[in-house]
């Protein structure tokens, strides 16, 4: 028997309970609440909510995580995917990088367990994010000519931010 098909039950279902990866994505997510940031964790447990991105791997088996699904997967998450509520179909690569990120993870998971630890380790494709030039308000002459023209007593705000490079957003906060 080959090392990959080690610990596989043939006799089993193909979309039997036993294999799919819907429960074992939900055991990881439970399992891995300390491991990573509030943040970070609450965005992981939005991918595997229902409809989440890795929803599409719920009824398939930890054998079927290979390359050629793992590209199938991303092309579906960047043309088909939608999510709950969302308008919008498809989401971007840095999206896409991160649901990439946190399924990476998940494997990484199966794999400290017993009957999973000679799974074959896929080649995790690529996926490619266009840095974009971050945009300001012009040249420093005009950001400086902004700043004058802001009263004294409010241009702190405006100096921190610079500094520590906070959004309107974090300096409201």
């Amino acid at each position: 028997m080959k090392p990959a098909q080690e610990g596989v039950s043939f006799s089993v279902a193909r979309g039997s309970e036993l294999r799919t990866l819907y429960k074992k994505l939900r055991a990881w997510i439970a399992d891995v609440e300390d491991d990573y940031a509030p943040s970070t964790f609450a965005r992981y447990r939005g991918y595997v909510d229902d409809g989440g991105p890795l929803a599409w791997w719920e009824l398939r088996n930890v054998y079927e995580i290979n390359w050629e699904n793992l590209r199938v997967w991303l092309l579906w998450l960047a043309k088909d995917y939608q999510r709950p509520g969302a308008e919008r179909v498809g989401i971007g690569a840095k999206s896409r990088l991160n649901v990439l990120t946190a399924f990476r993870g998940f494997f990484k998971w199966l794999r400290r367990h017993e009957q999973y630890r000679s799974l074959p380790t896929p080649e995790w494709p690529s996926v490619a994010v266009v840095k974009t030039k971050r945009r300001t308000m012009g040249s420093l002459a005009t950001q400086a000519d902004v700043i004058e023209r802001v009263p004294a007593e409010h241009r702190g705000i405006f100096y921190a931010m610079a500094h520590l490079t906070l959004r309107n957003g974090e300096a409201r906060a």
